[in-house]
């Protein structure tokens, strides 16, 4: 179809979902594109949480979501206990003092107390009948079985003792419904008695590269093969406690062979991942396959590298297409993926970690994209937050995250930034390579 100009027109409609689907009439594309929190928050809206739970104990817990909340059997801590060691007394005036015997954690001190009296105690031993003050045993003068506590010593009531309940009180929520069970957590569920923790199932991911130029790295090179990344590296991404992932191996650029392999995952599977396959190309079948068993919808959005998404859905299963350029498949599978595998869990998704901070050297940005670059956050001498673009930023470069340990947030109306200029970072965790407060 053609326009008044005589150029191809697009036809743009909505399909009821708040989706627009495009079509390409000849070779015109239409030039909409997604900004980058649209499209996370439609692969948001068509993430579907797991309901299905699992009952586990603490040990096995470490990882998983929540599935409700849990709340405190007892009170934390269970009785007043001393914060430091020294002598637990009823408080007073400066005096000579009686050692009357010792408490130790686990091994309380079980008499009454008089004023005229004070008992060793331990840090975390339990504070005696009738004491309310610990006096810290650096401030103590001790001869035999007598004390007496010097000028400087702070014998004021409730000094140096940790009251029951201070931290949970009885039927306090430990942690929420959606929260991951991380070793902090853990370690606060145990503080309290509990032990047995009602958890989502595990979202399963299964992970799919495609292309007959892959090659698996145990194998030689032929002529015009390249070794499989993308599989390795989103499979490992995509790997937590709460998901159970699959290796689904590699695609042929054979339509009724993925159609066969993709009906076979979904029965499976409640997300698959898919790197390359989802343009228009002549060997880009995964698209084709999508939308016979399926819906495909394939979404551009302003961003530099990874400017193609595609989401899609066979029968209950969400079908996500990344780019087959590695540094796109990573920056998609971080910004958008992510995401949607957090929600997937039943977890209770956080804003995510950004630092504002100053260009140690100059950064070029080309095109009217968003671009997310890869740089390398450090503190300067004067204490300021720095960062350093990678050297080299092409989304064929895995070497542009070698040693970088965050993603640089360029506008798309920037064109030059200079040194010392100020600028939105995202930081990663490299020991699990995502960005941080995702989960």
């Amino acid at each position: 179809m053609l326009g008044d100009d005589g150029k191809a027109l697009v036809i743009s409609e909505s399909d009821g979902t708040g989706i627009r689907r495009r079509f390409k009439c000849k070779n015109q594309i239409h030039d909409d594109m997604l900004s980058v929190e649209e499209a996370t928050d439609r692969l948001l809206q068509l993430a579907q949480s797991v309901v299905e739970v699992d009952w586990i104990m603490l040990e096995d817990a470490m990882g998983r979501i929540l599935a409700a909340d849990v709340r405190t059997p007892i009170q934390l801590p269970p009785f007043d206990n001393a914060a430091m060691d020294g002598y637990a007394i009823v408080a007073g005036p400066r005096r000579r003092l009686r050692i009357i015997g010792q408490s130790r954690p686990g091994k309380p001190f079980r008499s009454k107390l008089e004023p005229d009296e004070a008992v060793r105690i331990m840090t975390g031993a339990k504070i005696p009948l009738n004491a309310n003050t610990v006096v810290i045993q650096e401030q103590v003068a001790r001869e035999g079985d007598v004390i007496l506590a010097d000028e400087s010593a702070d014998s004021s009531v409730g000094r140096n003792i940790r009251r029951t309940g201070e931290d949970f009180g009885i039927g306090s929520i430990l942690a929420r419904r959606g929260d991951r069970i991380s070793p902090i957590v853990g370690g606060t569920l145990s503080a309290c008695g509990a032990s047995e923790f009602s958890v989502f199932r595990r979202v399963r991911v299964g992970v799919f590269s495609t292309g007959d130029e892959l090659q698996d790295p145990h194998l030689p090179l032929e002529t015009g093969q390249i070794y499989d990344s993308n599989r390795f590296t989103l499979f490992h991404m995509a790997d937590n406690p709460a998901v159970s992932i699959l290796n689904l191996g590699r695609l042929s650029d054979d339509v009724e062979r993925v159609k066969q392999e993709m009906r076979a995952a979904c029965r499976y599977c409640d997300v698959i991942l898919t790197s390359g396959g989802v343009s228009v190309g002549d060997s880009d079948h995964v698209r084709d396959a999508i939308k016979q068993m399926g819906s495909l919808d394939l979404w551009r959005v302003a961003l530099k590298p990874g400017k193609p998404l595609a989401v899609g859905s066979i029968d209950d299963t969400l079908v996500i297409g990344v780019p087959g350029n590695p540094v796109s498949a990573i920056v998609i599978f971080l910004l958008f993926v992510a995401p949607a595998i957090v929600k997937g869990c039943g977890a209770t998704g956080r804003p995510r970690l950004r630092l504002r901070a100053q260009l140690a050297d100059e950064l070029t940005h080309t095109g009217s994209r968003r671009e997310f670059q890869r740089g390398r956050l450090s503190v300067n001498d004067s204490g300021a937050l720095m960062v350093r673009p990678a050297s080299r930023q092409g989304s064929n470069m895995l070497s542009s995250f070698q040693h970088s340990n965050c993603l640089i947030d360029v506008p798309g109306t920037a064109t030059l930034l200079r040194a010392n200029e100020t600028v939105w970072t995202w930081p990663l965790d490299r020991t699990r390579d995502r960005l941080f407060e995702q989960v």
